[in-house]
């Protein structure tokens, strides 16, 4: 399970129960101390702990970003930064996975949807966008099934 609690900065946390068990794991930040982290996403794909959130961009902070986070053996995170956008709103991203494919899409404003073809190593085979013109919540689930579907019709990745 993921969540992010408003501070100074905003924090994106992790907490794992096995399967068969009643307890919880104690709880690790995802993000890392200067991100201003939010709206998290949290897949098992391969074995692989994967979790993506917005964070605000450190270098400009009128810029959001798309990050993806491993889970590592030692209990740290490696991460990628997927996108970049001025979107002012939220990017809402949202981590899907299939049997051999991993991706991300979100929200990337100007009336479209973002999404990145990923592995559990973090290694992008690139980013796209789909037109996006209904701003419902129906809306939004419309464009992931359609971008899930575009994705199903390239085939299994190499």
């Amino acid at each position: 399970m993921a969540w992010w609690v408003d501070g100074e900065p905003d924090r994106v946390w992790l907490a794992e129960r096995q399967p068969g068990q009643a307890l919880w794991a104690v709880p690790i930040p995802v993000s890392g101390l200067d991100e201003s982290a939010r709206r998290p996403s949290v897949v098992v794909h391969e074995g692989a702990v994967i979790v993506t959130y917005e964070r605000t961009s450190p270098l400009d902070d009128t810029l959001a970003e798309v990050v993806m986070a491993r889970a590592d053996t030692n209990g740290d995170f490696t991460r990628a930064v997927l996108a970049t956008t001025s979107s002012a709103g939220r990017l809402d991203p949202m981590l899907h996975s299939r049997p051999g494919r991993l991706w991300v899409d979100w929200k990337n404003g100007a009336g479209e949807f973002g999404y990145a073809i990923a592995s559990p190593s973090l290694v992008l085979e690139g980013t796209s966008t789909v037109p996006w013109t209904d701003p419902t919540w129906i809306g939004a689930e419309q464009v992931r099934l359609r971008i899930e579907s575009l994705l199903a019709a390239d085939g299994p990745p190499d």
